[in-house]
């Protein structure tokens, strides 16, 4: 009894911080983006607001213990779907940064469109039928699948975040390997974040084998929500320093739907050092 007690706990304190990530990063949403529209903007803004009813729907569930299957269903499949995909989403709309090839970048959203329908589908079907007609086959049809889908958005992330990082690299070999002390330091904190993520997801990987679905999901969305809150942290230190640059044409900043750097302009406004005209 201790030890379940002590896993409620647990669970209660991620999906708090996770409430508490929606709402910041809401401010931070609405404060940063001056007009709101572009992928970015939108499956940011989704992928932030699928935390919260998925948070509840475990706070229902697994911590005060309310046992309403259609609305727990309801809000696992709005707020995962939203939350997961939106996240891809969210990486995929900064890769035309440093990715220059139109072949690669339709692959990667055509795999994030393919992931979401093999993936999220037959596991949201699978747990409506476990919880609305329980049954030992149909329980462990769900869990095995669960782990398949975990294993798939792992890579699918993995795929991303690794075709970020390679072309990062490559894109700041402009003119030799002589970087002033600027986009070093840029480079450093890009790789950082990029690798945090990485082993972010395999946290959720790992913990997916673990047989306390409760405390799983609490720290699956509580991770989810430190991945949001590090990405303006990626986006804004690359698009800084390939300005300064005078480069941001050659990593298509100045077609990030609208997003520019505005030192000293009338028109920008700036947020940690980078100016938002437009949306991101």
């Amino acid at each position: 009894m201790a030890f379940i007690a002590a896993l409620r706990v647990w669970m209660a304190i991620f999906v708090a911080l996770a409430l508490y990530a929606v709402l910041e990063l809401n401010i931070i949403i609405f404060t940063t983006f001056k007009t709101r529209r572009g992928l970015y903007f939108w499956s940011f803004l989704v992928a932030t607001n699928g935390i919260a009813p998925y948070s509840i729907s475990l706070l229902l569930r697994h911590i005060l213990q309310i046992d309403i299957p259609a609305l727990y269903i309801t809000l696992t499949a709005i707020g995962w779907v939203s939350t997961v995909t939106g996240q891809s989403l969210v990486l995929y709309s900064r890769l035309h940064l440093v990715v220059q090839s139109r072949l690669c970048l339709r692959f990667i959203l055509g795999m994030i469109i393919i992931d979401a329908f093999i993936l999220h589908i037959p596991n949201l079907v699978l747990l409506s039928f476990s919880i609305t007609s329980p049954s030992p086959e149909l329980s462990s049809a769900w869990r095995i699948f669960e782990k398949i889908q975990t294993g798939g958005f792992f890579l699918q992330e993995l795929i991303i975040s690794g075709t970020y990082i390679k072309n990062l690299f490559s894109i700041y070999s402009w003119h030799g390997c002589q970087y002033d002390k600027a986009t070093r330091k840029m480079r450093r904190n890009l790789l950082l974040v990029n690798v945090i993520v990485i082993f972010l997801d395999i946290t959720i990987v790992i913990t997916g084998y673990l047989q306390l679905w409760g405390f799983v999901t609490a720290f699956r969305v509580f991770v989810y929500s430190v991945k949001l809150k590090v990405e303006f942290s990626v986006l804004n230190s690359l698009v800084e320093v390939a300005t300064q640059h005078g480069r941001g044409d050659d990593i298509g900043v100045n077609n990030f739907d609208g997003m520019a750097q505005n030192h000293g302009s009338p028109h920008g406004s700036n947020h940690g050092g980078v100016g938002f005209n437009g949306s991101v």
